[in-house]
């Protein structure tokens, strides 16, 4: 599935040349205070990708709103990438301390420190051809990575991927899946019994009462078996629009007792 996506690198040139006249920092910006940070890195990933001169104003802004969101997420090595980033603008440059977490103040910090005693302050140089496709190589990888990690946690229990991802859509779905897991666990040991009670039943009329008591719980048993199912599998397929908000093109493969997805995500 990978090493599909890894396909998709040609279309990277095309993609950068393909670049649209205007962005706006507006959403992002209030994606940040939402609290999405899973959606500040994807938009933020975005207008760098089709975008290649932005005011160097508009670049400070776009990566400390990316380099914050991942260090929400705990992305500790993808938060100093972009902070790096920034400091490569404007080596002197310092977050405000009233709109910025102390906590990515200080981390930030640390990083500029770290980058003004490794290296002499020079002048940034133009970035050419290869820089550049190295920087959108970087950027294809923390998607990649980000989706990975998702899907792994998706696959295990539905929600967890999306909330590894910061979509609050996770909760809902962990919660529907918590709730028809813990269902089609209780039908299952209520069908069990009500088949031994039925089976050992030996009156018409007990028969025909335990009968019936045994096959309602054995609907109920499938109907969870179902739901839990539906939202596992939703779980999944969202989890890809959730980390690349790009239209994907996703197709499900069914063969007797195995499903496969193959799926490529247009840049």
């Amino acid at each position: 599935m990978f090493k599909k996506l890894i396909l998709l690198l040609p279309f990277i040139i095309q993609s950068v040349l393909a670049q649209d006249s205007t962005y706006s920092l507006d959403t992002i910006r209030n994606e940040y205070k939402s609290f999405n940070y899973v959606n500040v890195i994807n938009k933020s990933v975005e207008i760098l990708i089709t975008h290649r001169n932005i005011p160097s104003k508009d670049l400070v802004e776009i990566y400390l709103l990316k380099g914050s969101s991942h260090f929400a997420l705990q992305e500790d090595t993808l938060a100093k990438y972009s902070f790096l980033e920034i400091l490569k603008i404007d080596s002197l440059f310092t977050p405000d301390t009233i709109s910025v977490s102390p906590k990515i103040v200080r981390f930030f910090n640390e990083v500029k420190s770290s980058y003004l005693s490794s290296r002499m302050i020079v002048k940034k140089a133009p970035v050419d051809s290869l820089k550049w496709f190295n920087h959108y190589n970087q950027l294809y990888k923390e998607r990649v990575n980000l989706f990975r990690n998702s899907l792994y946690r998706s696959l295990v229990f539905p929600g967890l991927g999306h909330l590894y991802a910061g979509d609050s859509k996770g909760w809902y779905l962990t919660a529907a899946g918590v709730l028809s897991f813990t269902s089609s666990v209780y039908f299952i040991i209520r069908t069990n019994d009500k088949k031994s009670e039925y089976l050992l039943a030996q009156e018409p009329e007990t028969i025909e009462e335990k009968y019936k008591s045994y096959n309602d719980s054995y609907k109920f048993r499938n109907i969870s078996f179902i739901v839990f199912g539906a939202v596992w599998l939703f779980s999944q397929i969202d989890i890809i629009s959730t980390v690349f908000p790009e239209p994907s093109n996703l197709q499900i493969y069914l063969s007797p007792g195995e499903m496969n997805f193959a799926f490529s995500i247009p840049f």
